[in-house]
């Protein structure tokens, strides 16, 4: 044989010592294994279509190796593959787990049989998605199909996964003390402040680890957040560069639904990194400006986890301002956003009446009455008439101009000795 094909992504392998290598899935085969199944595989479809079938699977393989990988492209990359090669046991699986039944996964699982290396790739699809009725048939599938020492390393995750659905590790409407809001490139540190927060026996819900990663993910994505959102008691948001981005989840689905959806949420923003560094974008600072309104940044662990102690045992809270819907500090009197009055003033108190007095007991006086005669009254003078005063006649001047003015022309003679007349009389 020329050259061997991956059953797991359709690629071509090379020899390394006694074994083959994929280098697209780093898969590993034995020499001998490896060369029948490319021989059947040959005899079955010919080398034609053995180009066509390894472009299928690296399809079928880019579908399922993503964070949130989507039902409907699992399954559409599995009719691909299945188109060209029928009897392939790894889209045949693929196409049976996209269905939503589980009793399609557990009816197909009780009869497949494959090499090992198909059998890896099934066991690490069905953990990221496993159900409780498929935890019996996953294993019964390992026992024939996986020697030892894989076989003891698959049945240890199965049982690891089974505990973990029993606690409700996946069930994002349970009830939980904190939301982890970030952004996956701050990985590390994310994993540090999870730890954190569980060593002081905090419920954490963090979706890379509570979130199922499987089938359906990408589908189920945002209303599972919006569940596990509404089952928690804070939010602590762990604000650096890479979630300050507009392309973030916590920016782009989180804060915006807890800002307009869940305003009795307790909020914290924790600080991963220098508040300098923060890209000058508009979209997100005023985003995180409504959100955390009148709350301070929190830097250092042992305040975060004080601050989450406070906000889910009730000893401290926040009130919301009935204008602006800003969240503030309980004991704050005014509003941060827009000063209104968050206290209204207590009533005073109205002083109390004063007692009144008893009434004393009437004592009943008998006293001689003496009837005397006033004299009439005189009369009142009358009042003295006010002097007349008369203000002395003030003459008015006599205006020289207008006689001038009458004596020039000719036609006005009459009138300046009308004017003569009347100033001697009224003037």
């Amino acid at each position: 044989m020329d050259r061997y094909i991956c059953s797991n992504c359709g690629s071509n392998l090379e020899k390394r010592g006694d074994h083959y290598h994929c280098k697209f899935c780093d898969a590993v085969y034995p020499d001998d294994d490896q060369e029948k199944a490319s021989a059947t595989l040959k005899s079955v479809l010919g080398e034609a279509k053995i180009e066509m079938l390894a472009n299928a699977r690296r399809m079928l393989y880019d579908a399922t190796h993503v964070p949130n990988p989507s039902t409907k492209k699992v399954h559409d990359a599995a009719v691909r593959v299945l188109a060209i090669h029928p009897e392939d046991p790894l889209a045949q699986f693929y196409e049976a787990f996209a269905d939503s039944d589980p009793s399609v996964v557990i009816a197909y699982l009780s009869h497949l049989e494959s090499d090992e290396v198909v059998a890896g790739e099934i066991v690490r699809w069905s953990l990221a998605g496993l159900e409780s009725r498929e935890v019996g048939a996953l294993k019964d599938y390992v026992e024939r199909n996986v020697s030892e020492p894989a076989k003891t390393k698959y049945l240890s995750q199965i049982e690891k996964e089974a505990e973990r659905l029993e606690t409700g590790l996946y069930n994002p409407s349970l009830p939980r003390d904190v939301f982890l809001c970030y952004s996956s490139a701050d990985m590390p540190r994310v994993i540090e402040v999870l730890d954190l927060l569980e060593q002081n026996d905090f419920t954490v819900f963090a979706a890379f680890r509570n979130l199922r990663h499987g089938k359906g993910a990408e589908e189920n994505y945002l209303q599972s957040l919006k569940e596990a959102m509404a089952s928690c008691s804070v939010v602590v948001y762990l604000s650096s560069k890479a979630s300050r981005s507009p392309s973030c989840d916590a920016i782009k689905v989180e804060i915006p639904y807890i800002t307009k959806t869940l305003p009795d949420m307790g909020r914290i923003e924790y600080i991963l990194d220098d508040p300098v560094r923060y890209p000058p974008l508009p979209l997100p600072k005023a985003l995180l400006k409504r959100c955390f309104e009148g709350l301070e940044w929190c830097k250092d662990p042992e305040d975060l986890v004080t601050r989450v102690f406070d906000l889910t045992n009730g000893t401290k809270k926040t009130v919301h301002c009935p204008v602006c819907k800003a969240e503030n500090p309980a004991e704050a009197a005014f509003c941060g956003r827009c000063g209104h009055p968050l206290k209204a003033p207590a009533p005073q108190p109205k002083p109390a009446p004063a007692p009144k007095p008893e009434p004393k007991p009437k004592e009943v006086v008998k006293e001689k009455i003496v009837y005397v005669e006033k004299p009439a009254p005189a009369p009142a003078p009358k009042p003295a008439p006010a002097p007349t005063y008369k203000a002395p006649r003030v003459r008015r001047p006599f205006k020289w101009w207008i006689l001038i003015i009458c004596l020039v022309v000719p036609m006005l003679w009459p009138i300046a000795l009308i004017y003569i007349i009347w100033y001697l009389i009224k003037g």
